[in-house]
């Protein structure tokens, strides 16, 4: 596992984002992130209305809390969709945790 510095740029959902990644030498690269330890409501394809809401509020609890913020990524590896798995800091708190505390990790129901 490796350490980065990185600026989020884009909020996909409330577990994926795009971060410039600083690589030192002067270089960056943009990459896509998915949260490796939490699992949110899906965005795109909702079982039903309320998990679209709960979803959206999870993509906009993440941009208030890290959107254009410098952060510190924990690569661990690439997924089935090609984004990188990984752990995500900001000023030493745990997003994941942030996200579970505020109870947006994936109920396994929805109710309408």
């Amino acid at each position: 596992m490796y350490a980065y510095k990185a600026l989020v740029t884009r909020v996909v959902d409330g577990d994926t984002v795009y971060a410039a990644v600083d690589l030192g030498f002067y270089m960056c690269a943009q990459l896509k992130f998915r949260l490796s330890d939490i699992d949110t409501p899906e965005l795109y394809r909702p079982i039903n209305e309320a998990e679209k809401i709960h979803a959206r509020e999870a993509k906009d609890f993440l941009s208030n809390l890290i959107l254009d913020k410098h952060v510190t990524i924990y690569s661990e590896k690439t997924g089935k969709y090609g984004r990188w798995l990984a752990k995500i800091y900001i000023d030493g708190q745990s997003v994941s945790e942030a996200l579970r505390e505020a109870g947006f990790e994936k109920r396994s129901d929805y109710e309408s």
